[in-house]
């Protein structure tokens, strides 16, 4: 009850900080640095396994956290008929722009919803993306439950988690999971003292990729195609250290070495694509 309790109050703080960030997120995929750059992997990534997975023409895909539409927009462009929501309607809305400026927009229908309580009968697509909306939950089982329950038989689910090892937080002793233990220690510690005053912050989850296949498993999905990419922004405490030219570099080698399944670089990318079927 006190974890259901904690994930109901984290969601407005995640939907505000998605509500003030909206135009940030319209213009990421058209973004020259590492963050842009890594996000416009993603989506290519995405598509590539929307592809693969050989659904007929006009299949029905339903894509969860919309975002400024681009997702949406490239699925259409693929032959989809998409259902697309968001918890934010400030999102909705840049869906629906984003629609209406590609002239699909009878391909794209966008509304408000959320992936713990999807607004959909039981066995509705043949497809559901999540790209970038696990990363927010503080737990994934109501949302996988609701997915499984909205697909068809042999049904596809393409979702992406923050690798809990991506070199950037091994980086950071800030963000360094090894090193959390010590943290939370040391936080308990000077709170005791009246030092420490926990803030508010917005929520986001990392898992290792491992343990994440093992969640879909447990809720009857089997993964099929998998993809760890994206190395940066590196910093330490926040503070970049390198230019972007030069984190551009970093990150496009890595990524080689990534894809070339060169040992611990294929391990270490900041986030893990996922493409599993409803057994």
């Amino acid at each position: 009850m006190l974890k259901d309790q904690t994930i109901d109050l984290a969601k407005p703080l995640v939907e505000e900080h998605f509500r003030q960030a909206a135009p940030f997120w319209e213009s990421i995929y058209d973004s020259s640095d590492v963050y842009g750059i890594i996000h416009q992997k993603r989506r290519e990534l995405v598509f590539s396994f929307a592809e693969r997975v050989c659904l007929p023409r006009c299949s029905k895909a339903l894509d969860v956290g919309c975002g400024a539409g681009s997702i949406s927009v490239g699925l259409a462009e693929l032959g989809f008929s998409v259902n697309a929501i968001d918890p934010v309607p400030e999102m909705v809305n840049l869906t629906s722009r984003a629609a209406s400026q590609s002239r699909l927009s009878a391909a794209i229908t966008p509304q408000t919803g959320d992936i713990d309580r999807l607004p959909f009968a039981a066995e509705s697509f043949d497809i559901v993306l999540a790209i970038g909306v696990l990363p927010w939950l503080k737990s994934y089982d109501d949302a996988l439950n609701e997915v499984r329950r909205v697909l068809k038989p042999g049904g596809f689910f393409i979702a992406n988690i923050d690798n809990s090892l991506a070199l950037h937080r091994l980086l950071d002793p800030g963000m360094n999971v090894l090193l959390q233990p010590v943290k939370s220690a040391l936080l308990r510690m000077l709170g005791v003292f009246g030092l420490h005053k926990p803030k508010r912050r917005v929520p986001a989850t990392t898992v290792f990729p491992a343990r994440f296949e093992r969640a879909l498993r447990t809720c009857g999905f089997e993964p099929k195609n998998r993809a760890m990419y994206g190395f940066g922004p590196i910093s330490v405490f926040g503070h970049h250290l390198l230019s972007t030219k030069s984190g551009i570099d970093v990150h496009h080698r890595l990524q080689q070495l990534c894809e070339r399944g060169v040992p611990i670089v294929r391990s270490l990318g900041a986030q893990y694509l996922v493409a599993a079927q409803k057994i």
